[in-house]
């Protein structure tokens, strides 16, 4: 088989390669629907893979005339660039900011473009599954022992007048959570003039360690005006 069809067929390979491992790590963004998915991270990828792919061409190429030429410029310019691709998907809010998490899958995806564009396809491949491997197992993890605690939605009812809530809102506050939201959802007044209001919180929790620190149950369990509560 001629030397440029072999060439065609490997260069072929590497892109191929290129979009699989992308399109994993991708499609756990798409199936989250995040800002950047499976198109935005498999064109990242195969980009990538095709500018190292290019950049060791031109070396070999102008060898003679260039001895100069370094293919890691490429990848110095890629890792660079991704760098405005990465930040239009981080989103900031008054409290948190999302999409950070996809920012680092994008930049990973040009990492492992630029591995397998320079012809180390095991190591892009293992890189891949590592990075799919925390995706779905570390996220977990998150889930069981911060997420839970470290955000949460307080729907509480409370006898007393509306100026009850912010004994609550202070007391928490001392606990080491923000107040995220706070909503009077109701306030009635029974026929002995007795008040009985419900609310709505959103709660942060703003401590290091939060083993040592009161879950908000904990909490409004112990405030005698507190009628009932529920936590999500």
């Amino acid at each position: 088989m001629p030397p440029v069809v072999l060439e065609g067929l490997h260069f072929l390979l590497l892109l191929t390669v290129a979009m699989i491992c992308s399109a994993v790590i991708g499609f756990d963004r798409e199936r989250k629907n995040r800002p950047a998915g499976l198109r935005t991270h498999v064109i990242v990828c195969v980009a990538s893979a095709l500018i190292m792919y290019i950049g060791i061409r031109m070396k070999n190429h102008f060898l003679a005339s260039s001895p100069d030429i370094d293919p890691a410029r490429m990848a110095a310019q890629i890792l660079s660039g991704i760098g405005f691709l990465g930040a239009g998907t981080i989103l900031k809010g008054k409290d948190t900011v999302h999409g950070l998490t996809t920012a680092a899958t994008l930049w990973s995806v040009a990492c492992i473009g630029i591995a397998i564009g320079a012809g180390y396809i095991y190591e892009g491949v293992v890189g891949t599954l590592v990075i799919l491997l925390i995706l779905r197992v570390v996220s977990k993890l998150e889930d069981v022992l911060i997420k839970d605690r470290r955000k949460c939605d307080v729907t509480v009812v409370f006898d007393g007048s509306p100026s009850n809530l912010q004994s609550i809102e202070r007391i928490l506050k001392s606990n080491r959570y923000r107040i995220i939201t706070s909503e009077l959802l109701f306030d009635e007044q029974d026929d002995e003039g007795k008040h009985q209001s419900t609310a709505h919180l959103g709660l942060r929790s703003t401590a290091s360690n939060l083993k040592t620190q009161l879950s908000p149950n904990e909490i409004l369990e112990t405030l005698e005006f507190v009628q009932s509560f529920e936590i999500s």
